[in-house]
């Protein structure tokens, strides 16, 4: 249960109060009731402290005896014997000034508690302000070096887009050259066929009539050429044009036979696709492309890469990863990473990456007879 002070009628909460010394009594007061300071009442003795008698118990108790007033002498005085005299008249006011000095503190120490109060409740929600406020400081922070390191990622971006559109420019002037000079060689070489025109391929026999070269009647087969009885000098030979010789038809006369242009033993075959799509006894695999990614941090494990690439996909897709060993020490790792052909551009997207994460496509050279052609 709370101890209330007698004075105040408030409860005690401070540690410095007086107690009345009187058992019938033992009343509590606050140190601010009977107009006492802290430092007064620490310099109080626990002797005088155990003997104190608060101011209602002092009211009532009665005056001390006048035994030890000094004998007055057998003098006479003009002083007029009445009844008046003799009777203390003034009355008690300090009981009703201590009363009305109680109300009073009374009020004041219940209009300080509510300022205090006051004080405690607006300190407390100012205190609450400001925590939002310093969480909300923190988010705009963090939000503002998300957005600096956006933007500049977007500037490298717009530098290269703007690289790019210097170079197409200067590609697209250039192809307008060349058409422009393609256009004007070809007007060219049309007038010099139009003013010149191009004399008959001479064949092989007219050729050996006019140099006078006697040839021996050979049976020969069809499409083989004889050989001629005289050797042929270097003059003729060089005057011959061997590459039209391949590919004229040349007329039968005599005993020389027709030459044509041998045909090519492996014929470019063109590739085709299957389209069977209700077979099942057989499946085919779709073409893969690599893709070379490096820049990653040391540490990057092929496992990792793997969970990372399973998140940029919805599906399952078949992934096949191998890490670069390099022959020099590096500050970064490089994978080769293997998809297939139809989820390839979605891989080589800018978003699929983090930054500083570099990649390009990765191209197979020719590996020489030792190693193995068949990586996958």
């Amino acid at each position: 249960m709370e101890e209330k002070c007698s004075g105040c009628d408030a409860a005690i909460n401070d540690s410095l109060f007086m107690e009345c010394s009187q058992s019938k009594c033992k009343k509590k007061f606050h140190l601010i009731c009977l107009a006492l300071t802290t430092e007064k009442v620490e310099a109080f003795t626990p002797e005088y402290r155990s003997r104190w008698i608060c101011p209602e118990c002092t009211c009532t108790m009665p005056k001390r005896g006048n035994a030890d007033t000094p004998v007055r002498g057998n003098t006479t005085t003009n002083k007029p014997l009445s009844p008046s005299s003799y009777v203390n008249t003034n009355k008690r006011g300090s009981c009703l000034n201590t009363s009305e000095i109680m109300d009073t503190e009374n009020q004041l120490l219940n209009e300080m508690r509510e300022f205090r109060w006051e004080v405690k409740s607006q300190l407390e929600q100012q205190r609450k302000e400001y925590d939002l406020l310093q969480n909300r400081f923190i988010s705009t922070e963090t939000e503002l070096k998300e957005l600096k390191q956006i933007l500049e990622v977007v500037r490298q971006k717009a530098s290269k887009v703007d690289m790019l559109e210097t170079r197409i420019k200067t590609l697209m002037e250039r192809n307008e050259n060349l058409e422009a000079s393609l256009k004007r060689s070809q007007a060219r070489v049309a007038n010099q066929k139009e003013q010149d025109p191009k004399p008959p391929t001479p064949s092989f026999a007219n050729v050996v009539k006019e140099k006078q070269v006697v040839v021996k009647n050979v049976p020969i087969k069809e499409c083989v050429a004889t050989k001629s009885a005289t050797p042929v000098l270097d003059s003729e030979r060089t005057s011959r044009n061997v590459a039209d010789i391949e590919k004229e038809e040349l007329e039968k006369e005599g005993n020389w036979t027709t030459v044509a242009r041998k045909k090519n033993r492996y014929s470019n075959c063109e590739v085709k696709k299957g389209g069977n799509t209700s077979s099942t006894d057989i499946q085919g695999t779709e073409k893969k492309r690599f893709l070379h990614v490096w820049r990653l941090q040391k540490d990057t494990t092929v496992e990792s890469l793997e969970k990372h690439i399973s998140k940029i996909y919805d599906e399952k897709v078949p992934v096949k990863i191998e890490k670069i060993k390099h022959k020099t020490e590096r500050d970064y790792a490089s994978f080769i990473i293997g998809v297939p052909e139809s989820k390839y551009e979605k891989l080589c997207l800018p978003e699929s990456w983090a930054v500083n994460i570099e990649f390009a496509e990765w191209v197979w050279f020719r590996r020489s007879a030792n190693e193995s052609r068949n990586r996958y």
